[in-house]
């Protein structure tokens, strides 16, 4: 058994530590990171007899995560791409033929998202909603948006969203209140949490004002000056003012609501014979916002003590036009076109108008409807093959209010149904009947000889409408024939009907049959018998006296 002394293993160390410190590169040092969005630049000093530099990093979420390596660096500098928010242990190593130095110290460290740039706010006049711009922050998992009220001592800032997809550069905000001035910032998310705000953004909404107000004198309490306003979403309340006399006369509250969903007012403090301007003032959380425009009423006695107004509402409301209007030809009653549309509250009825082949030509009345809760009016005066244009106009307390869009038709004659047919022996004929098509032109009737598949030939055409019957004296005795009738229109036929079909029997006898013995150089017999029409011609026979008998001609 060999024993190696403990100064060989001492000799082999020292031998390996000045391989290590004559030979190959020095370790290298000084070795910092510049951590910046997504990546790290690397700086670190040269070692001495180093060729290239290799570097080794691994994140350190977890510590069995194997180091990766970039190898062959002849600088002394290095950029790596990284996760934001995940934290880094890098080291270098240099390298020379001879080897590999000893490697620098591990450097630590993460690089953190940046925050959104360029935020702005902006919102729509009248709108209680917050627009939010940004520019979006490409290596990033999503954004947190803040936002804080006004106030003297300055209220901190709250989550009001968190969104977790990155693509995200607006946001609207829809919780905001009237007269409350809010701040806003957007922060940016990576794996360790938030970056650092936006910059801030700020938003003053104040109240706009009502909208459509609308005076009158009340028609149940004639001792009532009546107002009337559109909603206002999201405010504290309403003040009502008047003047008297000019609208540029001194305003003076008649009234404060404190109601968010009061949408009118009664003024019992006035006199006949004065004119009145009222406004109506949007109340929010800072106090009286935006004023509506003035409107004005003139109320007058007359000789019995009647009052009446003149001038009621500068501002005034006329009934829309009815939306959806659709025409379509009514399946159920196929000589009717029908007309629908959506219902306009209080109304009192509609008008139905109607112009001929373009709409720009003139449109008459052809209906009008005193019922506010039509919604239908079925035309049966049209002919078909014609385009006709509709337009339905709301009726309101002041006569015709606002019309639709024209909507257009063009009905096409169909093929008459119910067909009958039977063989008249009497009139020696062919007689059909049919159910009418009442806005048609009239009817065009066609036959075919022997099967369907023979041609149709047509043998009847009919320009009256109410006419529903044709007869057939044309046909051959003997004959299966098909018969199809179709309507027509201004733009022509329509579809043919089903086909009905006839057996003409055979050809009667000739009747009144005579003959006479001419004595002259021809010496021959003369037949004579009434004609049979719709045959196909005669068999002559003759017999002896022994009954016997033979065709002699046909």
């Amino acid at each position: 058994m060999i024993l190696i002394s403990p100064g060989f293993y001492v000799l082999i160390l020292v031998v390996f530590l000045a391989y290590k410190l004559l030979l190959c590169p020095g370790r290298p040092s000084h070795l910092t990171g510049d951590w910046q969005d997504s990546q790290v630049v690397l700086h670190w000093y040269t070692s001495s007899r180093a060729h290239t530099y290799q570097v080794y990093y691994r994140s350190n979420q977890n510590a069995t995560v194997k180091w990766k390596s970039i190898p062959n660096l002849h600088l002394n500098t290095c950029s790596l791409t990284i996760v934001n928010g995940i934290a880094y242990d890098i080291y270098v190593v240099a390298q020379n033929s001879y080897g590999l130095s000893f490697s620098s110290v591990v450097l630590n460290g993460r690089s953190r998202v940046s925050p959104p740039t360029n935020l702005n706010v902006s919102a729509n006049s009248g709108d209680n909603t917050v627009f939010l711009h940004w520019t979006p922050v490409v290596n990033c998992k999503g954004y947190i948006i803040e936002r804080r009220a006004y106030s003297l001592s300055k209220s901190t800032f709250s989550i009001i969203k968190k969104l977790n997809d990155p693509s995200y550069k607006t946001f609207e905000d829809n919780t905001a209140f009237f007269g409350i001035k809010y701040y806003y910032v957007v922060i940016s998310l990576d794996e360790a949490g938030e970056s650092s705000c936006s910059n801030e953004a700020t938003m003053y909404l104040r109240a706009p004002a009502p909208k459509n107000v609308a005076v009158r004198l009340n028609n149940d309490k004639t001792d009532t000056i009546s107002l009337q306003w559109m909603l206002v979403p999201k405010v504290e309340g309403y003040i009502i003012k008047r003047a008297t006399g000019s609208p540029n006369s001194a305003y003076f509250s008649i009234g404060i609501l404190y109601d968010s969903s009061a949408t009118n007012f009664d003024d019992s403090s006035f006199k006949f014979g004065v004119t009145y301007y009222y406004t109506v003032t949007s109340i929010d959380k800072a106090g009286d916002a935006d004023e509506s425009p003035a409107v004005s009423i003139f109320i007058s006695l007359d000789e019995a003590g009647e009052s009446s107004c003149s001038n009621e509402a500068t501002m005034y409301l006329r009934a829309p036009a009815p939306k959806n209007v659709a025409v379509r030809l009514n399946n159920d009653k196929t000589d009717t076109i029908s007309l629908q549309w959506m219902l306009v509250p209080k109304v009192e009825g509609y008008i139905i108008k109607r112009a001929t082949g373009s709409p720009n030509s003139a449109y008459f009345s052809i209906g009008i409807l005193y019922d506010s809760s039509a919604t239908n009016f079925d035309d049966s005066s049209f002919k078909f093959g014609v385009t006709y244009y509709y337009t339905v106009t709301s009726i309101d307390k002041a006569g015709d209010a606002d019309e639709s869009p024209a909507v257009s038709i063009c009905p096409r004659s169909y093929a008459p149904t119910n067909i009958v047919i039977i063989y008249e022996q009497t009139n020696n004929l062919v007689a059909l009947q049919w159910k009418p098509v009442v806005n048609g032109n009239g009817y065009i009737v066609k036959r075919a000889a022997g099967s369907l598949n023979d041609p149709f030939f047509i043998i009847d055409k009919i320009n009256d409408p109410a006419i529903t019957t044709s007869k057939d004296i044309s046909f051959i005795f003997g004959t299966k024939y098909y018969y199809v009738v179709a309507s027509f229109d201004e733009l022509g036929e329509s579809n043919q009907s089903d086909s009905v079909s006839v057996v003409c029997p055979r050809a009667p006898a000739p009747a009144d049959p005579r003959c006479s013995y001419t004595e002259n150089a021809d010496n021959c017999i003369v037949l004579q018998w009434k004609p049979v029409l719709n045959s196909k011609g005669y068999f002559v026979k003759r017999a002896h006296i022994t009954n016997s008998s033979g065709v002699m001609g046909r």
